[in-house]
């Protein structure tokens, strides 16, 4: 009889799998990239890695390595940011309140979707239907009747998708431009900016701000550029493993999800993906008519996707990244401060 291969000790195993997940989020930016698509590192890779969590592969990057991804792809961000494209703040009033009304018709719409059509159950269609902030809808759902597989596949698909397919729509409906990043400055120059937006990024972890690390070190870097202290970015060989990175982090939100529980589940989240959609196009149509705000800029702000990736697409699109990103973080701290009240006005009980 033939012995089976001794298992690899926790470091080894560890390695194995950052450099497996490393090098299929590679691989499938760079095809991306050859093809010419919109956001081809972030969407390629994290496409490539989806599909690779489902078949079974061993993906995920330690924590560490993910900090440091954040960190850099919050002071690549901040170099979009021109103090041309903050005089514009001055809009954001209005579409921050179309927001608010956006929160509460995404998650009406979504909560009847699941229970009316999919005939989910009350819990697991209401977690199910909030939009975005999976880990602290998780955290709560646990706590509830809710069925955990159920709500994660939903929210899962919807981030995957809107990664995969936003860009492409967004290039449709206007001219995907490439961002006008400052010249790269000297080494010196890039380990101060680095170094000073990481320490903001800490600050902001440590007082619990959505995504801490990346929305700390982006603003950081967005008030240091914006305000024309600094004029320096980052390398491409800094940024891009940045984009590849965090490719593998939305791509392992599938890790442990079999294809059958996938294809029982895709229908009714694919629904659920297009009734979240409906009411985001609504809102930023809205927005288009009441200020000067392009279609695709309004589109990105009010994607119901994750936090993270939701900000980088817009600097990878050109897009203007101080407007997409004050959305984005007010939509998450707007659902992190009513979502309890939310779930008891709607008759979500603890377990």
């Amino acid at each position: 009889m033939r012995t089976p291969p001794a298992a690899l000790p926790p470091a080894a195993a560890a390695i194995r799998t950052t450099v497996l997940s490393l090098a299929i989020a590679a691989a499938g930016g760079g095809l991306a990239h050859l093809a010419g698509l919109p956001a081809a590192w972030l969407a390629g890779s994290a496409v490539a890695v989806s599909a690779a969590a489902i078949a079974g592969f061993p993906i995920g990057l330690p924590g560490r390595l993910r900090d440091v991804a954040f960190v850099l792809l919050g002071v690549s961000m901040g170099t979009g940011v021109t103090p041309q494209a903050l005089e514009r703040a001055i809009h954001w009033p209005v579409s921050l309140a179309v927001l608010v009304v956006f929160i509460a018709a995404v998650i009406a719409a979504g909560f009847l979707y699941f229970r009316r059509v999919s005939g989910w159950d009350r819990e697991s269609a209401f977690f199910a239907a909030i939009p975005g902030a999976l880990s602290y809808v998780l955290a709560l759902a646990v706590t509830s009747r809710a069925d955990l597989p159920k709500v994660a596949t939903a929210q899962s698909i919807r981030v995957f998708a809107l990664v995969a397919v936003l860009p492409l729509v967004i290039g449709s409906v206007q001219e995907v431009v490439p961002p006008q990043l400052p010249p790269v400055g000297g080494l010196g120059e890039i380990l101060a900016l680095i170094g000073g937006c990481a320490l903001a990024g800490i600050l902001a972890a440590k007082v619990r701000v959505p995504a801490g690390l990346l929305t700390g070190a982006f603003f950081a870097s967005a008030a240091a550029h914006g305000s024309g202290l600094v004029s320096t970015g980052l390398p491409w060989w800094l940024t891009v493993p940045s984009f590849v990175a965090l490719g593998v982090v939305i791509g392992a939100r599938f890790a442990g999800t079999t294809p059958r529980t996938l294809l029982a589940l895709a229908g009714a989240s694919l629904g659920g993906l297009a009734v979240s959609v409906a009411v985001s196009v609504v809102a930023a149509l809205a927005v288009v008519a009441l200020t000067d705000t392009s279609l695709g800029q309004a589109l990105l702000a009010f994607a119901p996707g994750g936090l993270e990736a939701m900000i980088v697409l817009s600097l990878l699109l050109g897009i203007d990244p101080a407007f997409v990103a004050t959305h984005q973080l007010a939509r998450f701290v707007i659902i992190a401060l009513t979502l309890p009240l939310a779930a008891r006005l709607a008759g979500i009980g603890r377990t």
